[in-house]
């Protein structure tokens, strides 16, 4: 079987930087029909003491990623958390949907995160709170982040919530919603998971001049650039992560078919940890079925 080999800054490459993602909860306060963790690992508790020590054990994981579910439903574990590994690290990233802001969390989460990633799927506030079946204020996010101490980004995807004809400036109006709430960078990407008819290529929010055609996994998975002062990222997956079936759905050396991890060294620049300190190699999916 031919391997394919990846560019040397792709996550899969043995040459990038070593991630680690901690699944601090499996419960969420929203519910978005493309949410990445639909199918995972439902683990029950949080034990953030084995959680710390795995991660601290594994010491080349520099980058962390803490995520849910929705982390900010059990923040005081967060914080408990963070404290325990925060000498440990050289970055510390955190996802929430931003719907339990508040001045005060940002307050405590000074000097234990380096970046939190707020995730906004539409430009506009109900349109967005469709898709997370439930509305979550910009306002509030906003308010809740004018004074931080840490990186604000916008993770966002390209989704069918946007109609046909708002998607050739949707980048745009993200980008003037960005600039709003004071963020500093936005994160755009293909959703990952998914069936074939929720699947919305970058290409239908950009031309061909703005977001121009590389090899994926050869030549790399993301674009980035800057506009109007914002850092902007594109990631768009390749032939073999797409689909609700995909087993690469982490960035991780492949065969052809994409069926199958290919067992080299490379396989340990990615790990997961569970809220009940299970470490795997990538994400934890119940087999889904068309």
């Amino acid at each position: 079987m031919k391997k394919l080999i990846p560019y040397k800054d792709n996550l899969c490459s043995k040459y990038a930087t070593k991630m680690l993602s901690i699944k601090i909860n499996h419960e969420c306060n929203r519910l978005c029909n493309f949410c990445v963790d639909k199918g995972g690992r439902n683990n029950k508790y949080t034990d953030t003491e084995k959680i710390a020590n795995e991660a601290i054990r594994l010491n080349d994981y520099k980058t962390v990623i803490i995520t849910g579910g929705e982390p900010f439903i059990i923040f005081d574990k967060v914080i408990e958390l963070l404290e325990k590994i925060r000498t440990h690290k050289d970055r510390i990233v955190l996802n929430t949907n931003g719907s339990l802001l508040s001045k005060k969390r940002v307050v405590r989460l000074s000097g234990l995160i380096d970046e939190l990633q707020v995730s906004i799927h539409h430009y506009d506030e109900n349109k967005n709170g469709k898709i997370f079946n439930g509305i979550i204020s910009f306002e509030n996010i906003k308010d809740s982040l004018t004074k931080r101490d840490f990186t604000f980004s916008i993770n966002s995807t390209f989704n069918n919530g946007y109609a046909e004809e708002e998607m050739p400036n949707a980048v745009n109006k993200m980008l003037e919603l960005v600039k709003y709430l004071s963020a500093d960078r936005l994160r755009l990407t293909e959703l990952k998971k998914v069936d074939e008819k929720d699947f919305v290529p970058a290409s239908k929010f950009f031309t061909e001049n703005d977001l121009p055609s590389i090899d994926l996994i050869t030549k790399g998975c993301t674009y980035y650039y800057n506009k109007d002062g914002v850092d902007v990222s594109v990631k768009r997956l390749c032939e073999f992560a797409k689909g609700k079936n995909a087993i690469a759905f982490s960035c991780c050396f492949i065969n052809e078919s994409g069926q199958k991890k290919i067992d080299i060294d490379t396989r340990d620049t990615f790990k997961v940890i569970y809220s009940d300190g299970l470490v795997t190699d990538d994400w934890i999916f119940a087999k889904c079925n068309d």
